[in-house]
């Protein structure tokens, strides 16, 4: 991939670990080998044997002489500030997005005179003991100031118990588990909480579908659906509303499509679903949901679909076809909102911002204004205090400020699928 910013904007990265099950270049601590051992019992899939180093312009795209460029550019500026970055290999536009918020510090001078230096770390195949291998990597081998990332809420709870181990501030990308922050005062959300985005689907459903009842189906093993359902539920009896119908079905990321529309229809819970007939379906997960909604279809279920922001970064409309025309989901970003962010993101990368992009630039600008904030006393608790009284933050998305779970409170974006299969903008959510 080409580097289209300036030379002078073309970021240095240390290598790329692309971690498996393991990885680690130091002996780990006690409570972190237990860590270890629980996220491998945990992990969905182990890419064994996978251990892969990325050369920086491999990831940057930038060529030697750019690499040349900026290298002295980072040593005149002195010792860098360094930000580690744990994403998944399916979401590279996070890590980009963290990327660009980066080259902008350092073309404005870094942070205090401080080069910014972000160490990614790519995690595969949703591997949980990847991911507690990276953080300590990222702790104690980088010594990093702060981490930044997951995407996943499955990936993110792991990553938090290390940070909290070390002490260390960590803010994810787009995890979206409620329960996240409740690993320490370290730990805090980019993205909007699913409290949040349940509750909003939940009052779209009541006010905008008038929708007096609703059943919700869930990946029952997936941290992030299992939390959305249970915020829908909730929200929607609080408004006034009947859940009619709440299953749960089993999934594994390599199972194809048709044998797991087999299977839903085995469970029975297509057969209750319909037989329960709501006036709204909440089906909070990623691609599988585009497989409910086409089984249901097909079962004679005419109600109106709701989503999540899983479905923003699927291909949902290519899987579930007719189906999920007509249907709405939560999402973080329109790029109506960001000019200035999504005219820069396509500068560098050749592609329109989606909402991960988005949110890993500013999990990075937020941790960065914050390290600017408490530059005269630059340490891992000071930064953590700076990140909590982030206070009206205006990037790619906007945070008007923390509450006492770490969580920002934020606006949120809602989508329908139009009869052309299009994704367009429906409304703001305001918290």
């Amino acid at each position: 991939m080409k580097c289209f910013l300036p030379i002078a904007l073309c970021v240095v990265m240390s290598g790329s670990v692309a971690l498996a099950g393991g990885g680690l270049v130091h002996k780990p601590g006690g409570k972190v080998t237990a860590l270890i051992n629980k996220a491998k019992q945990a992990s969905v899939a182990i890419l064994a044997g996978a251990t892969v180093l990325a050369a920086a312009c491999g990831l940057t795209g930038c060529d030697q002489g750019r690499q040349m460029t900026e290298d002295v550019i980072k040593a005149e500026m002195g010792d860098p500030v360094k930000f580690g970055v744990i994403y998944e290999h399916e979401f590279p536009s996070s890590f980009n997005g963290a990327k660009l918020a980066a080259a902008e510090f350092n073309s404005a001078g870094g942070i205090s005179g401080r080069y910014v230096e972000i160490i990614p770390q790519k995690i595969y195949v949703r591997d949980k003991a990847a991911a507690v291998s990276a953080a300590e990597n990222l702790i104690i081998h980088d010594e990093v100031l702060a981490v930044i990332g997951a995407n996943y809420s499955t990936i993110s709870e792991f990553i938090d118990e290390v940070a909290s181990i070390y002490g260390v501030p960590m803010v994810t990308i787009g995890s979206t588990s409620a329960t996240l922050t409740r690993a320490s005062e370290n730990v805090f959300l980019a993205a909007f909480p699913d409290s949040f985005q349940g509750y909003v689907m939940a009052k779209l459903a009541t006010e905008d579908i008038e929708a007096e009842t609703a059943a919700v189906i869930f990946w029952k093993e997936d941290a992030y659906s299992k939390g959305l359902a249970e915020s829908f539920r909730d929200s929607f009896s609080g408004l006034g509303g009947t859940v009619v119908a709440y299953r749960g079905y089993s999934y594994e990321t390599t199972r194809t499509n048709d044998a797991f529309a087999v299977e839903l229809n085995e469970s029975g819970i297509i057969e209750e679903v319909v037989a329960a007939q709501p006036g709204a379906v909440f089906i909070p997960g990623f691609t599988e949901s585009a497989v409910v909604a086409a089984e249901l279809r097909n079962a004679g279920e005419d109600a109106a679909f709701l989503g999540a922001d899983g479905w923003g970064v699927t291909e949902l409309v290519d899987v579930g076809g007719d189906a999920v025309k007509g249907a709405y989901f939560s999402d973080h970003f329109t790029a109506d909102a960001a000019p200035e962010f999504t005219e820069n993101y396509l500068a560098q990368y050749g592609v329109s911002p989606d909402g991960l992009a988005a949110l890993g630039y500013d999990a990075l600008r937020v941790v960065g204004e914050a390290a600017q904030r408490a530059s005269d006393d630059l340490r891992r608790p000071t930064l953590r205090d700076e990140i909590q009284a982030t206070e009206n933050y205006m990037g790619a998305t906007s945070i008007a400020r923390y509450d006492d779970e770490r969580h920002p409170v934020k606006s949120a974006v809602i989508f329908t699928i139009n009869e052309d299969g299009e994704v367009v903008f429906y409304k703001i959510a305001q918290p």
